[in-house]
């Protein structure tokens, strides 16, 4: 059996690839956290090494992708610090931080439902997901509140929070894997609600190949629909020349 610990250090290994052909880090930047917690900055003897920890320059929070530096950083600062406070850091290893994503399928079109660590879901078509991906560190319209899909008849967006009506942007940040989300005003188009969605690189990329693998899947599928054959053709006696 594969440990969780296994499977997962597999997994970004095999998308390492993908994620720079898409502009993103080779590795997970945000696999873990380490939270500079009241425990961590007692573990500091020096009482300028416990203000370096409580200052924000890392806003209480050490993420995969910025602990070797962190590391570095401690030891050229405070040395006789570094070993006690880098403990007491590492066991605190979470992946709390993290947003909750799901995939389903709505008729014949994937939505995407992300919900982060203050509760707020966010439902989008597959394809939206998909666009932003593709393009990371572009700003992309997700879809307009109370709006539904010419094609699906679904929302193009929902949210479990009261928003303004009006557009959804989204832009996804690939250097540090944060999806940022803003609802802005129908009336003069301000923001009125707005909020961030940490996305685990790899669990993002496992829904991006299966969301294209689908979408691509299913015009194949209509595309075969319209070139099979039609076993008894109805007006087949249109092809009868009549003879002078």
């Amino acid at each position: 059996m594969v440990e969780n610990n296994d499977f997962d250090h597999v997994i970004s290994e095999a998308l390492s690839p993908l994620r720079q052909s898409l502009g993103m880090p080779s590795d997970n930047v945000v696999r873990y956290a380490y939270p500079i917690t009241p425990s961590v900055i007692a573990s500091a003897s020096n009482p300028e090494c416990r203000l370096y920890l409580e200052s924000p320059i890392y806003n209480g929070t050490v993420y995969e992708g910025g602990l070797a530096t962190f590391s570095e950083d401690l030891a050229k600062r405070f040395p006789d610090d570094h070993d006690a406070v880098m403990g007491q850091l590492k066991s605190g290893q979470t992946r709390e931080h993290l947003s909750a994503m799901s995939l389903i399928i709505k008729a014949t079109e994937s939505y995407v439902t992300i919900v982060n660590h203050k509760g707020h879901a966010l439902a989008i078509p597959g394809r939206k997901l998909e666009a932003l991906i593709s393009d990371v560190d572009q700003t992309k319209t997700l879809g307009i509140v109370g709006k539904k899909g010419l094609a699906s008849g679904l929302p193009e967006v929902e949210f479990n929070s009261p928003v303004p009506k009006g557009k959804i942007i989204g832009r996804y940040e690939a250097r540090t894997s944060v999806l940022h989300v803003v609802a802005l005003k129908e009336a003069d188009e301000s923001v009125g609600f707005s909020t961030v969605y940490i996305l685990d690189p790899d669990l993002l990329l496992c829904h991006f190949m299966v969301i294209r693998r689908q979408r691509e899947d299913w015009r194949r599928y209509e595309l075969l629909l319209d070139q099979s054959a039609v076993p008894v053709d109805p007006f087949r006696h249109l092809n009868v020349k009549e003879v002078p």
